[in-house]
């Protein structure tokens, strides 16, 4: 059999991209919510982690839990309904009870149960979350997550609904799915593509490219939520593509159009909707570009990038009545309402959502960082990326033209600072981890950046056969954490589990 000599490097990465792809669409294919019994205990037993088993089969549905099944049910709300209402909470007058508790005590303790009487979608069998605020003035439940990303996925819903006559109720399988496939997967293969371009660009040899395109593709925590509606899959994308669209500009200088400008702003202002923290790289990539063009900057970029942040601050008036978003509420009544998840109580409640009633925050986070839920821990070929982006700090001399092209100074300085400045706002403002989820999700945007950041290192390694080995090792360990629960991204990463099982872990 004749084997074919020198395969080009490019036919490799079709091949990888494809691979990647074809594995994206064989899991959202399958995509449904599973029931572990490990996860669960017996309804009769006492304990409050893990949850209790169901006493009756749950509706089969392919939506994962509370995070993902809030924006859908806001998608199903405003589209088949025309409100933002996922749910409502109606109670007896005072007066009434008040009443009832004179003529029969007995009967007004039952009522006082059941008085509640919430209603709506999310409280539908399939539909439930925990990711839900209560308007305290007009007694309606709201998803507590950004309304910006949900609106755009309502845009590709309607036709669906509207034309083919399929709902999300209904036909929850196909139409979910659907969706997933057209925000998750179809800009894979291009991210995919462009991430190889870049280690072509500035590596300097196909090994690091093919390297830098396997991690992207395969290593990565992006991976498990690619069958899963979330703000963190678009925020990934879009990263690289602004990244790309800043290096570009830096190559070519004041002879960039106004064009790239203009999609520069775009793509970073819906960062910041759908990560908060990204504003600083917004400011960050400003500064990036007012090197190459001030009037250009402020012109095209600067509006641009406010034309998505408007539009967030205008829907949550529209939504809530106010400017701010649901998620600073979590310490009113907005978030701790009878009947909340998240309403304090004695004793305390365990699980990961209320880690910070167990742990410092120096605990905390070393576990973001190297433990449970570490970022380096979990994804240990950004080892590789943080030694790039430290060395990356020093100046290097100047290029000639038959050299490799080299990333420009500001890369290193400007990743490590926006790292360290979400980092920090997660460290300080957070608590939990994001919950149940294989990993920092919260950090996860920043992947794209850090991958780049590896090219040098991986260079040098790629040198020799033990370089090139020892890579490949962090390679494997993280495609061991992207791969762990294929199934579903809100389940606890490996090292949680390992550490839970042996007994490390206090909530």
């Amino acid at each position: 059999m004749s084997e074919p000599v020198g395969v080009p490097p490019r036919s490799v990465a079709h091949l990888f991209i494809v691979v990647a792809l074809g594995i994206a669409l064989a899991r959202l294919s399958a995509a449904e919510r599973l029931y572990e019994p490990s996860m669960h205990t017996k309804r009769s037993e006492a304990s409050a982690t893990p949850g209790k088993w169901p006493a009756t089969p749950p509706r089969p549905m392919p939506t994962f839990g509370s995070n993902d099944r809030s924006r859908w049910a806001t998608v199903r709300a405003v589209v088949e309904q025309g409100t933002f209402v996922i749910g409502e909470r109606s109670q007896p007058a005072p007066a009434a009870v008040a009443l009832l508790a004179a003529s029969n005590p007995l009967e007004a303790i039952a009522l006082n149960a059941v008085r509640l009487n919430d209603r709506g979608i999310v409280f539908e069998d399939g539909w439930q979350s925990i990711d839900k605020v209560l308007h305290p003035a007009r007694g309606e439940f709201y998803s507590s997550k950004p309304p910006l990303l949900t609106v755009l996925m309502c845009v590709a819903y309607w036709p669906v609904y509207n034309l083919t006559g399929l709902t999300l109720n209904g036909e929850p399988f196909v139409v979910i799915r659907l969706l997933v496939g057209l925000i998750n997967l179809l800009p894979l293969p291009f991210y995919l593509w462009l991430l190889y371009r870049l280690g072509e660009r500035y590596a300097a040899s196909s090994w690091t490219a093919l390297f830098l395109l396997a991690a992207g593709g395969f290593g990565t925590l992006l991976n498990p939520f690619l069958i899963s509606f979330s703000n963190h899959v678009p925020a990934v994308y879009g990263t690289l593509f602004l990244l790309a669209i800043l290096l570009k500009i830096d190559r070519e200088g004041p002879s960039a159009g106004i064009g790239w400008y203009l999609a520069a702003g775009l793509l970073a202002g819906l960062n910041a909707t759908n990560e908060l923290p990204a504003l600083a790289f917004t400011g960050l990539a400003g500064l990036v570009l007012i090197r190459a063009s001030v009037v250009k900057t402020l012109a095209g970029y600067a509006p641009m990038a406010l034309v998505p942040l408007v539009a967030m601050l205008a829907l949550n008036v529209v939504v809530l009545g106010q400017v701010w978003p649901a998620y600073s509420e979590t310490s009113t009544v907005w978030y701790q309402y009878e009947g909340s998840h998240w309403l304090p109580q004695v004793p305390p409640k365990r699980g990961i959502d209320f880690a910070s009633l167990q742990e410092t925050k120096p605990t905390y986070a070393f576990h973001l960082l190297l433990g449970h839920h570490g970022f380096l821990s979990l994804t240990p070929v950004f080892l590789l990326g943080l030694v790039g982006l430290v060395f990356g700090l020093k100046p290097v001399a100047k290029t000639t033209e038959a050299e490799v092209a080299r990333l420009p100074g500001w890369y290193a300085p400007m990743v490590l600072i926006l790292s360290v400045i979400l980092i920090g706002f997660y460290i300080v403002v957070s608590n939990n981890y994001g919950g149940v989820s294989n990993g920092p999700r919260w950090l996860l945007w920043l992947a794209p950046l850090w991958l780049v950041a590896m090219i040098p290192i991986v260079d040098r390694l790629a040198l020799s056969s033990r370089g090139r080995w020892f890579a490949l090792a962090l390679l494997l360990l993280s495609i061991l954490s992207a791969n762990y629960f294929d199934w579903s991204p809100w389940r606890h990463p490996w090292i949680y589990n390992a550490m839970d099982s042996a007994g490390k872990i206090p909530y």
